[in-house]
């Protein structure tokens, strides 16, 4: 893995869920017990997964890699965007969203935008 990979795993990726981190935390000092599908129902690691996506989207369009790669992970990336952005706005105005069907939307997009985004740095970097 590449020192630049290494630094965006832990300096975006990491820290960007710590704010889920620190609400489970808080949730289990108050005494509330707190399955992880009730801290993923109001779509937060949906925005995770946005803004992990569109920083990847950026350093591959400022890149000159070419080919069918980057055409994939930017792709992946791209979708992950959009549908991850309308689908927190749809669960995100519900008073009782499915919390089963949020959590693994959330995890599948969150998945997804790992990969394509991790595609994408990595695609940037080697083409310097």
């Amino acid at each position: 893995m590449s020192e630049k990979l290494l630094r965006w795993f832990i300096f975006s990726v990491v820290i960007s869920l710590l704010p889920l981190a620190f609400y489970y935390v808080r949730a289990m000092t108050d005494g509330k017990a707190v399955s992880l599908p009730e801290l993923l129902a109001r779509g937060e690691l949906l925005l995770i997964a946005v803004a992990l996506a569109a920083d990847a989207i950026g350093d591959l369009l400022a890149s000159k890699s070419a080919g069918m790669l980057k055409t994939i992970a930017g792709g992946g990336c791209v979708i992950t965007v959009g549908f991850s952005s309308f689908y927190f706005a749809d669960v995100s105005t519900k008073t009782a969203a499915n919390v089963t069907v949020v959590f693994w939307m959330s995890l599948v997009l969150f998945a997804v935008s790992m990969i394509s985004s991790a595609c994408c740095k990595w695609l940037a970097e080697e083409a310097k």
